[in-house]
């Protein structure tokens, strides 16, 4: 473990589909199946696959939720509800 890197309180793991504002063409969204979240505190310190998620924060004390079958979409809000 790198004590360098942000400790993740919250880990959403297995998601479906992660829905990301970096589109690979350039249209503001972006799609990931089997998407990993890390939460630190009140912001999100990392998002992609599994591995680029424990490369960039210790996940090693995080609450784990297990989004298998389900859609996530983090950061977005619907004003409309």
């Amino acid at each position: 473990m790198d004590d360098k890197k942000i400790k993740a309180d919250l880990v959403i793991k297995n998601a479906a589909q992660l829905i990301t504002c970096e589109g690979s063409k350039g249209d503001g969204l972006g799609l990931l199946e089997n998407g990993w979240i890390a939460v630190s505190g009140e912001h999100i310190a990392a998002c992609g696959t599994e591995a680029e998620v424990k490369d960039a924060v210790d996940i090693s004390a995080a609450t784990v939720i297990d989004a298998r079958g389900k859609t996530v979409a983090p950061g977005f809000v619907d004003c409309h509800t």
